[in-house]
């Protein structure tokens, strides 16, 4: 009976002596985890602060000639990068940590695009990054640049390796894959025109009004620091079922065409009133037989 007791006993102390080590080792793989995250975060955190430090380098950047709006592109598809590849070894170093079967030598062994297309499925994260990369290689748009991709208008907000982040007029944040971006319209890139077609009723002298049209986009010019060159009046380029249709064209520095048209209408309108003359609205003329 006292062997039985004794032989219990020690069970029991070894039970106990295998789940305080189990508990001990589940504990210290957890604080080497939350110590691998703190690290990933300390190292990405670091190397952005050493290139931001490099890139906006006013020397370097004055002997290449290159501009601060390329110098944020440069910067958001670098952070983008750093945080892809660090999260990428901390993730192999976590699954190394877990004892999975899949240790980081071997995941980094695989981690070719082939690899990383056929284990994953993720052809179309392999199209976004290879667009992404002649996207910007090629510099089509910079941040802070106006443009319209796949069918999306805003100012680029961030180039990122996967996805560029387009701001909205209306605030909104869009997120499009580079791998969409078929077609890029650069508004921020050259001149623009700013293009108003103004109706006045066909009542009015054409001559009279196409004057008055020009020397208001004269006015404006004077004022703005948006107008390049002179104003030119192109002439009549429709007759509407109730008005008469001129055109001005102005040349306007960069993304400032619709800013232009705005102000320029508003001023037209003033001045018309001024002048009384007269801007059409629909009409219906009844006839009466009797």
């Amino acid at each position: 009976m006292q062997m039985m007791l004794n032989d219990l006993k020690e069970r029991a102390i070894s039970i106990f002596e295998n789940a305080a080590r189990s508990v001990d080792d589940i504990l210290l793989k957890i604080l080497a985890i939350i110590g691998i995250i703190i690290l990933a975060k300390l190292a990405i955190w670091i190397i952005n602060k050493i290139l931001r430090k490099v890139i906006f380098n006013k020397r370097l950047n004055k002997i290449n000639k290159i501009s601060t709006k390329k110098t944020e592109s440069i910067i958001s598809l670098s952070k983008s990068v750093v945080k892809f590849a660090v999260w990428f070894m901390a993730i192999a170093a976590i699954l190394g940590q877990l004892n999975i079967g899949i240790s980081a030598s071997s995941l980094l062994a695989t981690a070719g695009i082939g690899g990383v297309a056929i284990g994953f499925g993720a052809q179309d994260l392999v199209k976004d990054v290879v667009a992404g990369f002649f996207l910007f290689v090629e510099g089509q748009y910079e941040i802070g640049d106006f443009v319209e991709l796949a069918g999306v208008r805003g100012t680029v907000e961030a180039i990122n390796m996967r996805n560029t982040e387009l701001k909205a007029y209306t605030g909104e944040l869009n997120i499009i894959p580079n791998g969409f971006i078929d077609k890029v319209i650069n508004y921020s890139k050259g001149n623009n025109f700013a293009i108003l077609d103004i109706g006045v009723a066909y009542e009015e002298d054409i001559e009279n009004a196409s004057q008055s049209i020009l020397n208001t986009a004269k006015e404006y010019k004077e004022k703005s620091t948006h107008v390049i060159g002179e104003p030119e009046y192109v002439g009549v380029v429709n007759l509407g079922e109730s008005d008469v249709v001129l055109r001005v064209v102005l040349e306007v520095k960069p993304a400032s065409q619709w800013q232009t048209e705005r102000d320029l209408r508003e001023l037209i309108k003033t001045n018309f009133d001024k002048q009384n003359i007269e801007i059409p609205y629909p009409r219906r003329v009844i006839i009466n037989e009797n």
